[in-house]
């Protein structure tokens, strides 16, 4: 498994700030085979933390996220 640092694109972060507050500038790394796992597990890490995801359309995240890796893993 390799190392994924996952962020909101900076194309969405308006909206994204004006749906999670500052949990939308956060990084959130985990661990994962590809970018897609990463994308999944740091969707999923999200939504546990902030109740107002339950409100926000399903892909939302989807559009929002990406993944890089994150160097040496």
């Amino acid at each position: 498994m390799s190392q994924w640092k996952c962020s909101v694109a900076a194309s969405a972060m308006g909206d994204a700030r004006a749906s999670l507050g500052a949990l939308a500038e956060e990084v959130v790394r985990v661990e994962a085979t590809s970018d897609q796992e990463a994308l999944e597990k740091a969707k999923a890490e999200i939504m546990e933390r902030s109740p107002l995801t339950s409100t926000l359309p399903v892909d939302l995240l989807d559009d929002w996220l990406i993944a890089e890796p994150n160097g040496g893993a």
